[in-house]
């Protein structure tokens, strides 16, 4: 049995990770396609998603800022995984790494206040040029979404596999001699 997560859970995960309040996607069993809920994101749809019921999707801001960098990376291999996160630490860039729940990592960096998406995707170039970059869009046309990616802490509704964070330590570590 899941714990309904507490509401100050609920109020961080706003604050880390929701950039649109109007419209979510939501992730279909079995195919893992998602389709777009055109109604406002409620808390309890929040709550839903860390406990496996509901798995929600993520856009960029409406106005072509993000609040957060997600480096896809699209495969299991560690020393690939390693390579990312070794020139995010060299640039003495803090992040999360976590476990996508089917077939690789997400690298998430989070602002201090929302940038444009242009100068985030930017940073995230310089740090994987090989790997997808979420935001995807420079600039967000009025009336569109932009391309999405899962939010972690929830269930891949394909493999069932939950998605989460692994050590943070191996993304932010001291310099030794062997580096």
């Amino acid at each position: 049995m899941t714990t309904t997560p507490s509401q100050d859970i609920i109020n961080l995960f706003r604050q880390r990770f929701i950039q649109r309040e109007d419209c979510y996607p939501l992730q279909i069993a079995g195919n893992g396609g998602y389709t777009v809920i055109r109604e406002p994101i409620t808390d309890a749809i929040k709550a839903d998603h860390p406990q496996g019921s509901k798995t929600i999707s993520l856009h960029s801001s409406p106005d072509s800022t993000t609040k957060w960098l997600c480096i896809d990376i699209d495969t299991l291999d560690e020393a690939e995984l390693r390579k990312v996160q070794q020139r995010v630490s060299q640039l003495r860039i803090p992040c999360l790494t976590e476990f996508s729940g089917k077939k690789g990592y997400h690298i998430w960096i989070f602002f201090d206040k929302p940038y444009p998406n242009r100068i985030v995707r930017a940073l995230g170039q310089e740090i994987s040029p090989s790997h997808e970059i979420f935001p995807k869009q420079d600039h967000i046309e009025t009336g569109k979404l932009g391309n999405l990616v899962k939010a972690p802490l929830g269930k891949h509704q394909v493999t069932n596999n939950w998605c989460h964070f692994i050590s943070i330590t191996i993304c932010w570590h001291r310099k030794t001699d062997a580096d």
